[in-house]
């Protein structure tokens, strides 16, 4: 059931308004019409104001929903696990139609994320089809680095004839309006969103949508920059304590016997954090280094430390027998 104007016609009570108020400034409204021309102008100021008061009421009920998704957020081991788990929702939940984050490398704007509404899915494969072989200049896009570069977001109302609008991107899109702001974390800028409504203009409300969804998404940011920047120090921490064990014991370690393993490799299972325990898991299931780190979000060389730690509590020596005690383990958990 249809409950209140859509955003196409929010934006056209608010373009007939200002349209009519300025036909009367300007004189181009007859004498004899001004009165009713005035009470029109009045009606559609209050459908304007109860349309506004619905949109505060939809605004409030999604920061509620952001707020949730933000802090669900925290929980991502990458950025790129963060777009895709956290982007496209909050977008829908503003009312967006289309949305790219794209991420910024010093001059060069790279798109890396795009958020179709539903009820357009299939009609977009030529703009992401172009988006995902494209490295854009921001030489070559002035306006949006003038919105990075001020760190403010911006409302084009006429983009395929504004002079400073990335014309390629345009004439994929066909936007008739759009917003942009820049996605700072802490006080570096990491990246920058667009979002239109498809056929519909852009409107002031779309800005401060914008605003309050990278606003989140650099909150979002930095909470995973702080999970990373965490676990690099428990590493880091751990290698030292490593490092220490190894020296007490005069740095040697003997192979256990055969009959031995299992038993020590359950016990060295029990003893891992929980970090290792997830690498153990891969490991167990096939996954390379390479692969692990780009799961967790780190470095090869951490990888390798976390395997090496865990070598050492299993008492074991190859990945083989870490994933048969692994195994092991697991079974000895669910019988008992």
């Amino acid at each position: 059931m249809k409950t209140g104007p859509t955003v196409g016609e929010d934006a056209s009570l608010e373009l007939l308004g200002a349209d009519l108020a300025g036909a009367i400034e300007r004189g181009l409204i007859e004498p004899e019409q001004l009165p009713d021309a005035s009470r029109l102008l009045k009606q559609l100021a209050l459908l304007e104001s109860r349309s506004a008061e619905r949109r505060l009421t939809r605004f409030v009920e999604t920061l509620d929903e952001l707020r949730e998704r933000t802090r669900a957020s925290y929980d991502s081991d990458t950025v790129e696990h963060l777009l895709a788990n956290t982007f496209a929702p909050m977008c829908a939940s503003l009312g967006f139609r289309r949305a790219l984050i794209s991420t910024i490398d010093h001059r060069t704007w790279k798109p890396e994320s795009l958020y179709i509404d539903e009820g357009l899915s299939g009609t977009e494969s030529g703009l992401r089809s172009y988006l995902d072989q494209v490295t854009i200049d921001l030489a070559d896009a002035p306006l949006e680095a003038n919105a990075l570069r001020q760190r403010r977001p911006c409302l084009v109302s006429s983009p395929q004839t504004h002079k400073h609008t990335f014309k390629p991107l345009m004439s994929v899109s066909n936007s008739q309006g759009y917003v942009v702001a820049p996605v700072v974390s802490r006080t570096r800028v990491v990246g920058m969103v667009h979002a239109d409504q498809f056929e519909d203009p852009a409107t002031p409300t779309d800005r401060d949508k914008i605003t309050v969804l990278t606003g989140t998404l650099g909150v979002a940011v930095e909470g995973v920059s702080q999970g990373r920047r965490l676990t690099s120090f428990l590493d880091r921490v751990e290698n030292i304590v490593s490092v220490s064990l190894g020296r007490s014991d005069g740095g040697t370690q003997s192979e256990p016997a055969a009959g031995d393993a299992a038993i020590t490799g359950r016990r060295g299972v029990s003893a891992m954090t929980p970090r290792q325990h997830r690498v153990l898991g891969y490991l167990a299931n096939g996954y390379t280094n390479a692969q692990i780190a780009r799961e967790l979000g780190v470095s090869e060389a951490t990888v390798k430390t976390h395997i090496s730690h865990i070598f050492r509590k299993m008492g074991v020596r190859s990945r083989a027998a870490a994933a048969a005690a692994y195994r092991t383990d697991g079974v000895r958990r669910r019988r008992s």
